[in-house]
């Protein structure tokens, strides 16, 4: 792990890549927490204090931020999120998205809360973090994979099997303009066309370890606090239902209370026939083989299901949640 300011729940660093000219360098986190906190709050205020007006989404002037969140590398609960931000192809003005995230942990563990990515690779590149390494590599073997299959050949390539990714697959290359940004396999900042900027400076993924600690103020308190508030988190009814279903344990609710999105909002319940054969009841129950959580989640809301029949025969993945359902 890098060494930075000694800054409690912050790895105090902020890493600044140039693309362009394949350069990076530190800065300490401490001149953006005291006032804007952490993860979204530190990347609003880097970009409305440096990008220029004249700056559109895929100019290389534009910037892309990955940061984790304040607590984010510790035991709080639910202290789990990274963001990405930046100025955003769908409106052209601010753009930001929210993740649950493997990779944030390993960026603070290898000394960053943040990485400001600047300028355009004048080829694929991925960026590969590993304490105080820091290396701008070749991603051309890359380029048009999949999200999937981008992180099975990074672990590959990196003979590290536990790497965790945030990367674009190929809407993201050709700038679709709703492009995401995704975690690992699963995990999507999925808002605003982060993917399409990524794809516009030429940058297939970022990929960080690190072999850090985060440090709290009194540890011991900490602690008792932490596991006194996942206790309550967890015992309670509803934390039970999404511990079996996630929140698609809400679909049926929704659905008899026109909630939904369905069709861009045309329709506010889903047709009954599909709203039936997608009932977490059924879906899940049926092909569920394990739970998965995130780092901090006390619920641990994902379902690992493997698909036995149909024509995802084989298919070994993680259930939707009900934000995915109800915007079909």
């Amino acid at each position: 792990m890098i060494k930075g300011e000694p800054l409690y729940a912050y790895a105090g660093n902020i890493l600044r890549v140039n693309l362009s000219n394949r350069t990076y360098s530190i800065e300490p986190t401490s001149t953006y927490v005291r006032d804007w906190l952490g993860s979204s709050g530190m990347a609003i205020k880097i970009l409305y204090d440096e990008l220029r007006s004249w700056v559109t989404p895929y100019d290389p002037a534009n910037k892309l931020i990955f940061a984790a969140g304040a607590l984010l590398g510790t035991p709080a609960p639910a202290a789990n999120k990274m963001s990405v931000s930046t100025l955003g192809p769908v409106t052209g003005g601010w753009a930001s998205g929210l993740s649950d995230s493997y990779f944030g942990g390993q960026l603070k563990y290898a000394g960053y809360d943040a990485v400001v990515i600047e300028g355009r690779a004048h080829r694929p590149v991925y960026l590969w973090i590993h304490d105080e390494r820091v290396e701008i590599r070749d991603a051309s073997h890359l380029w048009g994979m999949t999200t999937w299959e981008t992180l099975e050949r990074i672990r590959k390539d990196l003979r590290d099997p536990s790497l965790h990714t945030v990367s674009i697959g190929p809407a993201g290359e050709n700038l679709v303009r709703g492009a995401c940004v995704i975690q690992d396999k699963g995990r999507a900042c999925g808002r605003c066309g982060m993917g399409a900027v990524m794809g516009a400076k030429n940058l297939k993924a970022i990929v960080a370890k690190g072999t850090g600690a985060i440090r709290v103020a009194e540890p011991k308190r900490f602690m008792k606090i932490s596991g006194e508030l996942r206790r309550r988190i967890a015992s309670t009814e509803r934390a039970k239902q999404m511990q079996k279903y996630g929140t698609l344990f809400f679909l049926p609710g929704k659905q008899k209370l026109c909630g939904m999105c369905y069709k861009n909002f045309q329709e506010l319940r889903l047709p009954d026939e599909m709203a039936e054969t997608i009932d977490p009841i059924k879906t899940v129950d049926r092909y569920r083989v394990g739970r998965a959580n995130f780092p901090g989640c006390p619920i641990g809301c994902s379902q690992v299901v493997h698909f036995s029949d149909g024509p995802y025969a084989g298919l070994t993945t993680v259930n939707n949640q009900w934000e995915v359902v109800a915007n079909l």
